[in-house]
This record gives structure tokens, sequence and C-alpha cells, in this order.
């Protein structure tokens, strides 16, 4: 979740923003358990890097309710530890092993 990707790079008016938001909204309700966000810090497009910017919907989610691994939001100071990182890469490794 990307700026630029969700909401779209040409997504400028108010009401196509929201269209953007709704369909977030609907993929979000989709998820029956749990649900995974990501986005990335930089990404290449040709040959050069892209430095990319977190969504701006991913502000507007409930904070008590998300659990950031990896980088961290703007502001935030909650890290997880290295461990628990470790420790769910190594379920994930299980699972495909």
């Amino acid at each position: 979740m990307e700026e630029g990707t969700l909401p779209h790079h040409q997504s400028e008016q108010p009401e196509q923003i929201e269209e953007e938001r709704r369909l977030m909204y609907v993929g979000i309700t989709r998820a029956e358990r749990s649900l995974q966000i990501s986005y990335c810090t930089k990404r290449k497009q040709g040959k050069e890097w892209q430095t990319c910017e977190a969504s701006r919907f991913l502000q507007e989610l409930p904070a008590d309710e998300l659990i950031y691994s990896g980088a961290l939001p703007v502001g935030s100071t909650t890290e997880v530890s290295k461990d628990a990182g470790m420790a769910k890469l190594a379920r994930l490794k299980a699972m495909l092993g």
C-alpha cells in the first residue's frame, strides 16, 4: 500500500480518492482471520531506484489493531523485536519446508 498505487497516482479528485478508499475497505473486509499489508520503501523502475511512501490510508486504520514488522510508520515508537521476527520467519520456513 503505497502512495501512487493505493490511492492510484491518477486519482486526483476528492471523489476519486474516496473510491480508492472504498476499494481498500472492501479488500480489508474480505480478510477472514488476518490480513498482511505491505509496502516498499524503495522500488526499482528501469535502472532508477524510486523512494516509496506508505499510503495515506494506512494512517486511517485503527492503530491499536495493527502490528508493525520491519519498517515502522512515521512517528511510531513501537518496535517488533528481532526475536519475534526470526520466530515468524522460522514458522514460514517450516510451512514451506
